[in-house]
């Protein structure tokens, strides 16, 4: 299957091993992350309803619920509105709720004292509204720096947080104007189907143009089905869940 690309992000992991770019099984599992989420000022956080109606929908048709697909969405907490309970209805509906900051920065250019406010600030309202214990964190941008691996590490030991950034297996085009189609996003998810495999698409705001909630529903559509019907024996599940599956038994 995505042997080349396999490759490629497995030599990411020994380059930068700080960071998750895949999980080392031979199992025919791959997590399927979100990020941005909710959208802010957004009555009934519809725009994220939308996300999670397609995984529902998706899931209806599925007789056995051990292969329900369940995913991670790491929120900003700056776009959670006072009276949201779109964590309540991710966590209910089997879904893992991670932190991805006070606001959607280029992380590791914060000075360290404001890096480790806002890590600490969004864990903090996240966990107002959710029963579950965060435990993953991904940076704005997907990259870090040295005093980022230092905070992170205090996070792992005071708050139980894993102590690598979750990073992905993929670039996240979703984003550029240009190659934000939904059908040409779906495509280039499959290219990472891989044991293993992180990918990421993006809810949030609309930038750009791109209505990235809407665009991210209509991608899962495809992709799920896709991969339905192409690869019936794979698993799309949380991210905490792939981390969870033993290292030992698999190759490298």
């Amino acid at each position: 299957m995505a042997t080349l690309t396999q490759f490629l992000v497995k030599q990411l992991d020994k380059r930068f091993d700080r960071a998750i770019f895949h999980h080392n099984t031979n199992e025919n599992v791959i997590a399927l992350t979100i990020d941005d989420v909710p959208k802010p000022n957004d009555p009934d956080d519809q725009s994220t309803q939308l996300i999670l109606d397609t995984i529902a929908t998706h899931n209806q048709q599925l007789v056995d619920s051990n292969q329900h697909v369940r995913a991670t969405f790491f929120i900003i907490s700056s776009h959670l509105d006072k009276d949201s309970t779109i964590i309540q209805r991710m966590i209910s509906e089997g879904h893992e709720i991670a932190n991805h900051g006070v606001a959607d920065d280029r992380h590791y250019q914060e000075h360290p004292a404001i890096f480790n406010l806002q890590i600490n600030s969004a864990h903090h309202k996240i966990s107002e509204y959710s029963s579950q214990q965060l435990r993953l964190y991904r940076p704005g941008w997907g990259l870090y720096n040295q005093t980022m691996i230092e905070t992170l590490a205090e996070m792992a030991q005071q708050k139980n947080y894993e102590s690598h950034f979750a990073l992905a297996s993929m670039l996240p085009f979703d984003t550029a104007p240009v190659l934000s189609n939904p059908r040409f996003t779906a495509w280039y998810l499959a290219q990472h189907i891989f044991p293993g495999s992180i990918l990421v698409l993006h809810g949030g705001p609309e930038r750009r143009g791109i209505p990235r909630s809407a665009n991210t529903a209509k991608v899962l559509k495809h992709f799920l089905s896709r991969l339905l019907d192409k690869y019936p024996d794979y698993r799309v599940t949380t991210l905490g869940d792939l981390l969870s599956i033993d290292e030992s038994a698999s190759s490298s």
